[in-house]
């Protein structure tokens, strides 16, 4: 259930937030989003490092709405990329500091749990993730 409120906030969130005229500039972002979610969480699962309550087995042990919501969350973190050099990783270091008080909160609820694994992991693979996510999402959308 969880899982499910976690998506319908992130939708309400990009519905709230950005302007439906920008949503399909930000589509590469969201659709990127998904992807590497997708590749590093089951990687992962895979390995041992943390698991998900309600795992969806068709996506290696990933939670669907958990997945789908990561599209709202790619579209949201391009959005509000500040232009300034001087902001953008300040910037991802507080977009993956938010992520990490989600998978906390989801933590705390029983809905995800550490394996080999830490807050202080988590926060470095969401810098980490959040920085090739931000800088795929601009190769593409010079193409795009």
């Amino acid at each position: 259930m969880m899982w499910i409120i976690q998506f319908i906030v992130s939708i309400a969130l990009v519905i709230l937030l950005i302007p439906f005229s920008q949503l399909l500039f930000l589509l590469p972002a969201g659709l990127l989003g998904m992807v590497l979610s997708y590749i590093i969480d089951s990687t992962f699962v895979y390995l041992g490092a943390f698991n998900y309550r309600y795992p969806n087995p068709f996506l290696l042990r990933i939670p669907l709405f958990y997945w789908l919501s990561s599209f709202s969350g790619g579209v949201l973190l391009l959005h509000y990329y500040p232009q300034r050099q001087s902001l953008q990783f300040p910037y991802i270091v507080l977009a993956s500091t938010l992520f990490l008080a989600s998978e906390l909160l989801m933590y705390k609820l029983g809905y995800f749990h550490y394996g080999r694994w830490s807050p202080f992991k988590s926060l470095i693979l969401n810098i980490f993730g959040f920085i090739v996510t931000v800088y795929l999402s601009e190769l593409l959308m010079v193409r795009f």
